[in-house]
């Protein structure tokens, strides 16, 4: 059976697609088969490209973020089977919009992973690692077997 993961920030442009092409690495690197990895924005502009410090500290990793094509969270919400927001407050604005998919919204982290936009490429680092550390974290258990 295919699964489907989300992730969902305000932009689509720095941390969703960062835990998108996170996961996907972190699936091709242990052979595992079966699971869609995607990612969508609040408010995201159409077709926006992730910003140049994502695609840097991304390439710091040997994942290669310049394909990356900003989508709306909507498009992928009604079929996701597990929907991971940045912060609560997105979380929160998902279940409001997609009532009958709230169980399967959840947040990345135990706290917010704050939006690194405009900021410096060690802000950038930071919002990475807070990022791959919060995957691993889940990694086996809510998506591996799950």
């Amino acid at each position: 059976m295919l699964k489907k993961v989300m992730f969902a920030c305000m932009g689509n442009t720095c941390r969703s697609p960062m835990a998108e092409y996170i996961l996907k690495g972190m699936l091709e690197k242990d052979g595992v088969e079966g699971v869609i990895v995607c990612s969508g924005g609040i408010s995201a502009a159409a077709s926006a490209s992730a910003t140049e410090q994502a695609i840097a500290v991304m390439l710091e990793l040997g994942a290669d973020l310049s394909p990356h094509c900003s989508s709306s969270a909507g498009v992928f919400v009604s079929d996701a089977d597990l929907i991971y927001c940045m912060t609560a407050q997105y979380a929160e604005i998902i279940k409001l919009l997609y009532p009958e998919r709230a169980g399967a919204v959840r947040t990345l982290d135990d706290t917010d992973i704050d939006d690194p936009y405009g900021g410096t490429l060690e802000q950038y680092r930071q919002c990475r690692d807070q990022i791959k550390a919060a995957i691993c974290k889940i990694y086996e258990n809510q998506i591996i077997n799950e």
